[in-house]
């Protein structure tokens, strides 16, 4: 393993081991500073290519149940957000949930843990990479967007 994915691997076990874990209760700004962390250690891993067409395995229930359960307050905490940013679109503004888009950066890194830990290590990688290409790169950055205009502004009051 390079050591971009040694480091990303290590910091996703510390994020999950955050999420099922975790003394303190999940707060914004804890969430603020993973999302920002993977995402930026996220574009470092290498291209590889996975070894089998099987896809991830699902999270262990027991450890996602406990993330569920500590991620929870946050769920509810809406916040506007577009799928595509091209002004050249027309696209209305949906509503994003800081709680979903945690939860669903935890599974997706959750499996490719799995995946690792069975030693399956060019498919952790492979599935860390693609699906922040496909799925939780969007979760985070749209919730760091939003985290960081909340945070800003209720902290300070101003927009």
């Amino acid at each position: 393993m390079d050591a971009s994915s040694n480091t990303f691997a290590q910091l996703v076990q510390a994020f999950c081991d955050w999420c099922e874990r975790g003394i303190d209760p999940i707060t914004e700004a804890e969430a603020e500073r993973w999302l920002a962390r993977l995402h930026v250690n996220a574009l470092e891993l290498p291209d590889v290519e996975p070894t089998d067409d099987l896809g991830p395995p699902d999270a262990p229930e027991e450890s996602a149940a406990v993330a569920r359960a500590r991620i929870a307050p946050l769920w509810g905490s809406y916040y506007r957000v577009v799928f595509d940013p091209n002004p050249a679109e027309v696209e209305a503004a949906v509503v994003g949930d800081f709680g979903d888009d945690l939860q669903d950066v935890y599974l997706d890194l959750r499996r490719g843990l799995v995946l690792l830990n069975r030693g399956e290590v060019e498919n952790a990688i492979w599935h860390w990479k693609f699906s922040h290409q496909s799925h939780w790169g969007r979760h985070a950055t749209g919730a760091l967007y939003a985290l960081h205009v909340y945070l800003r502004h209720h902290r300070t009051g101003s927009r």
